[in-house]
């Protein structure tokens, strides 16, 4: 390891631990995921900075428990510290190659965006299905919206609005799909920075089984898959179109028929493209 990837990992680190409370959630049943997480965080330099929250498993099953112990994590940071920004990451988390250097870079000029949190929902580490709508100047971010939770910043004030929301986790269903339903205020790296690890098996049950298979065959491949069809949209067709029709004519060509033809049937997009959170505060 160089000197200077040691410098900017220190760096990275010291940012982090001032401005982040960052959480983990890993099953107590699960070493397997615990030794990976601690692997890939050690790796970066962040293992004695991350807060991991250790559930059994939920009686009614992972949809519950990964709703429930995001909140969990949410409201331990806001308790922490409500001004901080909060980092959530899954188990199966893999820092792809170039992570430090790009984040070091993000942070090192993009930081009065990310300290400006009454402008942003959720800013997204890795992703799939992702809809880019709208470029934020000469930085590598889009607001957009996307699928996939794996690695993810919240803003203190979108996770207060989340805790506050009483409806019912069976009429909410899967995180990622309930806030890219209520909300249009994400951003979205232009490459993703994390990746689920293969090999790590899950309980959660997707409501597209097929399309969960493809998944689970290499989470690696099919985010990038994904990724070249948010990049290839946009650049060829999204960013000439206007603003109230880009993200609905990107969908045609990043989502799966499938999904397409199940969005149809139930009269509904699930991703929310105005720059609005319908969440009240």
């Amino acid at each position: 390891m160089s000197d200077d990837t040691i410098s900017k990992i220190e760096m990275l680190s010291g940012i982090l631990k001032n401005n982040y409370n960052i959480y983990c959630i890993c099953l107590k049943d699960r070493e397997d995921r615990y030794k990976s997480a601690c692997d890939e965080f050690k790796r970066i330099g962040i293992l004695d900075q991350v807060i991991f929250h250790r559930p059994e498993r939920h009686i009614k099953g992972g949809v519950y428990g990964s709703f429930e112990s995001t909140l969990w994590c949410l409201n331990d940071s806001l308790k922490r510290d409500p001004n901080k920004l909060i980092l959530t990451i899954e188990d199966d988390i893999y820092f792809g190659k170039g992570f430090i250097e790009s984040m070091y870079n993000l942070f090192e000029y993009n930081l009065i965006f990310f300290e400006n949190y009454n402008s942003w929902d959720t800013i997204r580490l890795g992703y799939w299905k992702g809809i880019f709508v709208e470029k934020i100047g000469k930085t590598p971010l889009y607001r957009g919206n996307c699928r996939a939770i794996h690695a993810i910043i919240w803003s203190p004030i979108f996770a207060n609005k989340l805790l506050n929301n009483k409806q019912p986790i069976e009429q909410k269903g899967i995180l990622d799909w309930y806030i890219s339903k209520y909300s249009g205020r994400h951003y979205l790296l232009e490459n993703s920075l994390c990746y689920q690890k293969p090999g790590l098996d899950s309980d959660i049950i997707w409501n597209i089984k097929a399309t969960q298979l493809n998944f689970q065959n290499n989470p690696i491949i099919f985010q990038s898959r994904y990724q070249q069809r948010t990049q290839w949209a946009w650049k060829w067709i999204g960013q000439w179109l206007p603003m109230k029709i880009r993200g609905y004519v990107q969908m045609l060509f990043v989502m799966d028929l499938v999904e397409l033809i199940n969005m149809i049937d139930h009269w509904r997009c699930d991703y929310e493209f105005e720059n609005k959170c319908m969440l009240p505060n």
